[in-house]
């Protein structure tokens, strides 16, 4: 009896150890769906180390701290990533599953001659592969593909986005710098023709209203230059927000070069809004966008259709009121949907509205990419 409550014991132990073991190993990425993701260093070749402070950064310097150390190109990362995963979960409906099933049971009868107790032991490995099911696994592959490729174009434009957040701050701050200083010399002549006119005044070759005048302007100027000191302390707070620092962190910037656009802003604008509908991350995304929505449509379809799977499990029993038993089974499963519900249509319809969102939202994004080209390229010109 001791050697059948170990061997129970022992298979016990092994159905409850093993799927922890599987889940729990290292396989590393068995479908190699991480290398779909575009993390950031892998493309721009930057060099993500911690600068010195005291230093002088450069405008290349100053992108670079911003692309390495700003949390929203870490989560766009992140958040590709997490897509990645959902392709292998997808891809995972490919590869059979195997689980235990353990049963125990104890039972007790009592008469009033006879103690009757039996105690009921069982265990059960069942295997399941799915062979065909009209393309639902397919669809749901192809559908976290897209949505993947979805997540690599919103990274890239949110990359893009801070690349454009970045320079401009960097401008805007030696803007505020220049026109503090352009509001520091404007004080110092008001000042000066302040105390011009207080001296005629004092001669008497000029009235009160002119001294008024005067003090009004040097006036209006203290006022100017201390909105200015304002301006550039919450502009080097952006930047410095930016770079994931605190708003009062000190800040070593260059002097950025003034060199006026280039001959190839003088292009025609109609090849400068394709170029955009070419190659914007955010049209690039929508349209993936698209292509997951309609994966979605066909996997929705799939689900109301048969499925053909292959079983076969292996189990064991004891009892005490009897021998051992063991049991081997192997099948063919055809699994035929009738009636769902209506699950199966409001799923198609729901797919199917969220396809024409999709492509609407796709044509908007495409106007206002040419409308930002085109207000992007007026303004330079002007």
């Amino acid at each position: 009896m001791s050697y059948r409550y170990s061997n129970i014991a022992l298979r016990f132990c092994i159905a409850c150890l093993l799927p922890v073991c599987v889940e729990a190993a290292d396989f590393g990425d068995p479908f190699s769906v991480s290398q779909s993701t575009k993390r950031l260093e892998s493309y721009s070749n930057l060099s993500c180390s911690q600068p010195d402070l005291s230093k002088e950064m450069g405008l290349v310097e100053v992108v670079n701290f911003a692309l390495c150390n700003n949390p929203e190109t870490k989560s766009a990362w992140i958040g590709a990533l997490y897509q990645a995963e959902q392709v292998g979960v997808a891809k995972s409906s490919y590869l059979p599953s195997v689980d235990a099933t353990l049963y125990s049971n104890g039972a007790k009868q009592n008469s009033k001659n006879t103690n009757t107790s039996v105690t009921t032991q069982s265990g059960s490995i069942n295997f399941s592969y799915l062979l065909y099911d009209f393309g639902a696994r397919e669809a749901s592959v192809e559908n976290a593909k897209r949505l993947l490729d979805a997540a690599n174009a919103t990274q890239s434009a949110k990359v893009q986005s801070l690349f454009l957040s970045t320079i401009h701050s960097y401008y805007s701050l030696f803007a505020a710098k220049a026109l503090l200083e352009a509001y520091i010399e404007t004080e110092k002549l008001a000042k000066e023709s302040y105390e011009a006119a207080t001296a005629r005044y004092q001669v008497g070759i000029a009235t009160p209203a002119d001294k008024l005048q005067a003090l009004t302007a040097y006036s209006q100027a203290e006022l100017n230059r201390g909105r200015a000191e304002g301006n550039l302390k919450n502009t080097r707070g952006d930047l410095a927000n930016i770079l994931n620092l605190d708003p009062h962190t000190a800040l070593n910037i260059a002097m950025p070069s003034t060199s006026g656009a280039g001959e190839e802003f003088g292009r025609n604008i109609e090849e400068m809004i394709k170029e955009a509908k070419k190659s914007r991350p955010d049209l690039v995304a929508a349209q993936a966008q698209i292509e997951a929505a309609k994966a979605s449509q066909e996997e929705a379809k799939a689900s109301g259709k048969p499925t053909i799977s292959l079983s076969s499990s292996l189990g064991y029993g004891d009892s005490s009121a009897s021998e051992p038993t063991r049991s081997s089974s192997v099948g063919v499963l055809l699994n035929i949907p009738i009636f769902s519900g209506f699950n199966t249509t409001y799923k198609i319809r729901a797919a199917t509205a969220q396809t024409k969102i999709r492509e609407l939202e796709f044509v908007r994004l495409e106007k206002q990419a040419a409308l930002d080209v085109y207000k992007a390229y007026n303004n330079l010109t002007t």
